[in-house]
Parts: C-alpha cells; structure tokens; sequence
C-alpha cells in the first residue's frame, strides 16, 4: 500500500515552471474585493480585478473579440 501511494504522489508532484506556464498559456483572472474600516465605519474600498496572461494568448483572446489582428508595438 504504501508503494501504491508512493507512486501515486510521484506522478501528481508538478514543477512549479510547469503550473506557471499552464496557467500563462491558457490565462487566469483573479478577483477580489478588499475593505478597510474602522470602528465599523469603511473607509476604503477596493475592488480588485487582475488579468494574468502571456502575451500571444491576450493578443489572441483580443483580436478574436475585436474580429481583427491586433499588432502589440512599444510606448
């Protein structure tokens, strides 16, 4: 048994180089909302939305909803 589970944690172990560039390839957007208050009181509120992604996949996911071939070029 413990053979079995010995090669069943070496067959799930992922580099992490591995899980970032799954996660750049297919792209991932995070959300989240933050509140800072006081004596019940808010004070700030953020809300968060982050887009992580290389660069041909955005690109991509852009042109195809823009029904064009987007160019990326320097500012």
């Amino acid at each position: 048994m413990t053979d079995r589970r010995t090669q069943l944690a070496a067959q799930r172990d992922v580099a992490l180089v591995d899980l970032v560039d799954r996660l750049l390839a297919g792209g991932v957007v995070i959300v989240g909302d933050v509140t800072l208050s006081l004596a019940d009181i808010d004070l700030v509120h953020l809300s968060l939305q982050l887009v992580v992604g290389s660069v041909p996949t955005l690109a991509g996911e852009a042109a195809t909803e823009a029904g064009d071939d987007l160019r990326l070029r320097a500012v």
